[in-house]
C-alpha cells in the first residue's frame, strides 16, 4: 500500500498537481483492487467446479472459446474502473492463462472420471 501512495505522489509531482488524497478514495481503490484480484484468482475454481458438477464440459468451453473470451473482456470492461486497452489487457492476460490452466486440469478430471466409470 505505501508503494501505491509513493507512486501516486510521484505522478502528481510530475504533473505539478498537489497530492490530495482522501481516505474514501484510498479505501475505494483498495476495495476495488481486492475485488478484482479475488475475481481473477477464483475464476479457475468456479470453472473447475462447473465442470465437476457436469454443468458444462471442457469440450463445450474449448469449442466456444472465442465467445468465452468475449464475455470475459466485456466483464473486465464493466468491472474495470478505468477502461483502456492497457488496463483491460493487464487484467485479461492473467485470466486467460488461468483459464487455460484450469481447462487442462478439467480435461484431466474428465479423463479420470471416464476411466473410473469403465
Amino acid at each position: 500500500l505505501p508503494t501505491m501512495l509513493i507512486t501516486f505522489s510521484s505522478f502528481a509531482g510530475l504533473l505539478n498537481l498537489p497530492p490530495i488524497y482522501e481516505f474514501s478514495d484510498l479505501y475505494a481503490l483498495i476495495g476495488m483492487t481486492l475485488a478484482v484480484s479475488g475475481l481473477i484468482f477464483t475464476f479457475p475454481v468456479f470453472l473447475i467446479a462447473l465442470i465437476k458438477a457436469e454443468i458444462v464440459s471442457s469440450i463445450q468451453i474449448t469449442k466456444n472459446r472465442k465467445y468465452v473470451y468475449g464475455v470475459i473482456v466485456i466483464l473486465i470492461a464493466v468491472i474495470d474502473p478505468e477502461p483502456g486497452i492497457v488496463t483491460e489487457s493487464v487484467l485479461f492476460i492473467p485470466i486467460l492463462i488461468l483459464m487455460e490452466a484450469s481447462l487442462v486440469i478439467a480435461k484431466r478430471i474428465e479423463k479420470s472420471r471416464s476411466t473410473d466409470s469403465q
